[in-house]
């Protein structure tokens, strides 16, 4: 009685052996691939960030007085074709203004600003090494930097500067500067 419970036992096996293996069980399976492309799309990013430059005192006396005042642009820019900053006035007029009188933007042949002519006022900085004229709003911005690769921090440094004669009239002059930042196309 004992054997022919162990043959059945032993055929059941045999036959659920053969079952599993009819099945793939216990053979080697052939695997199957499939490759997905994962894209990220970073777009272009520039950043930009000014100092405002301090307030030029001048008191002129039997000669001309000049001064200087800087600000800073900083920028970021993950473009890997680089960047572009320029500036320019933000108002149609170049001239900085205290009520009805006015200092015109004027040029220098040199980075002094005792170069300026009398009554001027100009900047400098970056690629623009010489005292130069303001553009206007509407005429064509000074480029202060191009670069051809990505930035962190860049910084360039920009002076303005303002010469004046005892017959320029009193008062707090001012003009508003605008400073772009462009990614390069």
């Amino acid at each position: 009685m004992k054997r022919t419970t162990y043959k059945r036992a032993t055929a059941g096996l045999l036959s659920l052996v053969f079952v599993l293996a009819s099945l793939g069980f216990g053979s080697t399976a052939i695997a199957a691939d499939d490759t997905q492309t994962v894209t990220v799309d970073v777009k272009s990013y520039i950043g930009l960030t000014t100092t405002t430059p301090s307030t030029i005192d001048l008191t002129p006396a039997a000669a001309a007085a000049s001064g200087e005042s800087t600000s800073t642009a900083t920028i970021n820019c993950n473009d890997n074709d680089g960047y572009t900053l320029t500036i320019k006035m933000n108002v149609a007029s170049s001239n900085l203004v205290s009520g009805g009188d006015a200092i015109p933007t004027g040029g220098a042949s040199s980075a002094a600003v005792g170069d300026l002519s009398d009554n001027t006022w100009g900047f400098k900085g970056g690629l623009v090494t010489i005292y130069t004229a303001m553009p206007t709003s509407s005429g064509t911005a000074a480029t202060l930097a191009s670069t051809s690769s990505t930035a962190s921090a860049d910084v360039t440094t920009v002076t303005f500067g303002a010469k004046v004669t005892n017959t320029q009239p009193t008062g707090s002059y001012s003009g508003t500067v605008l400073f772009t930042a462009l990614p390069k196309p």
